[in-house]
C-alpha cells in the first residue's frame, strides 16, 4: 500500500520483525546443492544437518509428527517454524513505512468516519486515527468456538489445547468427521498450517473415506435374485407357476 502512495504504520507486539533470512546466490555447484529446498524450512541452507532432518520428515511425512508425543509435538509447534516476513519484501519496508514495536492496541472506536486507535508502548499510550486498520494478528485454534458444530459434536471431541485429537487418518473422535487445515497441527506438525500440508493430508483422508465407502457398500450389497429350479422347469403349480414367471419377467422390463 505504501507503494501506491498510502501512510502505512505497523505495529508489532514483539521487539522486532522477525524475517527470514535471504538465501544464497552463487551458482557454483556446491551452492546449488545447499540451496536445495524442502517444503518447510530452508533445506540445505540451514547448515544444520538436524534441522534439516527434521524439516525433510515434517514437510514430507507429517504422519512421522503424529507419532511423538504430546509434548515433543508441542515444543516443535511452539519453537519451530513460526510465522516471519519473507526476506524479499524486507528492503520494501524497513525505511519504506513507521514501524512501532512492543505496541498492543487498547481500542479503536469510530470517529468523524475515521478510527482512532489507542496503543500502549514502551512511551506509553498513544492515540492516532487512520482511514483503514489491518489485523494481522493470527488466531487461536478452538474448536469449541465453531457454532456450526453441535454441542452433541463438541461434547464428543477429543481436544487438547482446542485443537482436536485426531487419528492417522485425520479423523475425530467423532466418527466420519475429518480436521484438515491448521487445525490439525497439533496431530500433524507444522506443515498443516500451509498449504503445502495439503499434498500429505488430502490423499490420506481421500484413501480413508474411499475405503470406508467400499467396505460399507459390500456390507449392505443385496444379495442375488433367484428362481427356484421347480418353477424355472415349469412345475409345481401350472397356471401359477406360469403366474409367478410372468410377472418376474414384467419386473424386468
Amino acid at each position: 500500500m505504501s507503494e501506491i502512495g498510502a501512510r502505512v504504520r505497523l505495529l508489532v507486539r514483539g521487539d522486532a520483525v522477525n524475517w527470514s533470512r535471504e538465501p544464497r546466490t552463487s551458482n557454483g555447484i556446491a551452492s546449488r546443492l545447499l540451496r536445495a529446498r524442502v517444503g518447510l524450512g530452508r533445506g540445505w541452507d540451514s547448515n544444520n544437518p538436524w534441522l534439516l532432518a527434521m524439516s525433510f520428515l515434517l514437510s514430507e511425512y507429517p504422519g512421522t509428527f503424529h507419532k511423538m508425543s504430546l509434548r515433543q509435538r508441542k515444543r516443535i509447534l511452539d519453537t519451530s517454524w513460526g510465522p516471519s516476513g519473507a526476506w524479499w519484501l524486507r528492503n520494501r519496508v524497513e525505511g519504506k513505512l513507521e514501524i512501532s514495536t512492543q505496541t498492543e492496541v487498547r481500542s479503536a472506536t469510530v470517529r468523524n468516519g475515521r478510527i482512532e486507535v489507542e496503543v500502549d508502548s514502551g512511551n506509553g499510550t498513544s492515540t492516532f486515527s487512520a482511514d483503514h486498520v489491518v489485523l494481522a494478528t493470527g488466531f487461536k485454534v478452538d474448536m469449541t468456538r465453531h457454532a456450526f458444530l453441535s454441542s452433541e459434536i463438541l461434547s464428543s471431541l477429543s481436544l487438547v489445547d482446542g485443537s482436536p485429537g485426531l487419528t492417522s487418518n485425520f479423523e475425530t473422535s467423532v466418527p466420519n468427521l475429518y480436521v484438515l487445515g491448521p487445525a490439525a497441527a497439533m496431530s500433524f506438525g507444522p506443515a498443516l498450517r500451509f498449504i503445502y500440508g495439503a499434498r500429505y493430508a488430502v490423499p490420506q483422508v481421500a484413501r480413508h473415506i474411499g475405503a470406508r465407502f467400499r467396505r460399507d457398500a459390500g456390507r449392505f450389497a443385496a444379495p442375488p435374485q433367484t428362481v427356484a429350479p421347480d418353477l424355472v422347469n415349469g412345475h409345481a403349480g401350472g397356471l401359477h407357476t406360469r403366474s409367478v414367471l410372468q410377472a418376474a419377467e414384467h419386473n424386468a422390463e
